[in-house]
C-alpha cells in the first residue's frame, strides 16, 4: 500500500508541475516572451509521459501535437525579423 501512495503522490506532483508550467507558458505568451516555448514544451512532454503511462492515447496524441507545434513555433520565432 505504501508503494501505491508514493506512486500517486509522485504523479500528482509531476502533474501539478506540468500545470504550473502550462500557466507560465500562457503568461509568457500574453507578454510576448520567447519563454512561452520551452515552458510549453516541457509541460506537454510531462503530460505525454503521464498519459502514455496511463494508456490515454487520445489525449496523448493531442499533447504530442501541441509539443510539435511548440517546436515549430520556436523555430519560426527565432527566424522572425526584428
Amino acid at each position: 500500500m505504501i508503494q501505491f501512495s508514493e506512486k500517486i503522490s509522485f504523479d500528482l506532483g509531476l502533474e501539478f508541475f506540468a500545470a504550473f508550467l502550462g500557466v507560465m507558458s500562457v503568461w509568457f505568451a500574453k507578454n510576448n516572451k520567447v519563454l512561452v516555448y520551452p515552458t510549453g514544451i516541457v509541460s506537454t512532454l510531462i503530460y505525454v509521459w503521464i498519459l502514455f503511462k496511463n494508456q490515454l492515447l487520445g489525449d496523448l496524441i493531442i499533447n504530442a501535437y501541441f509539443f510539435l507545434m511548440s517546436i515549430y513555433g520556436w523555430i519560426f520565432w527565432s527566424k522572425k525579423e526584428e
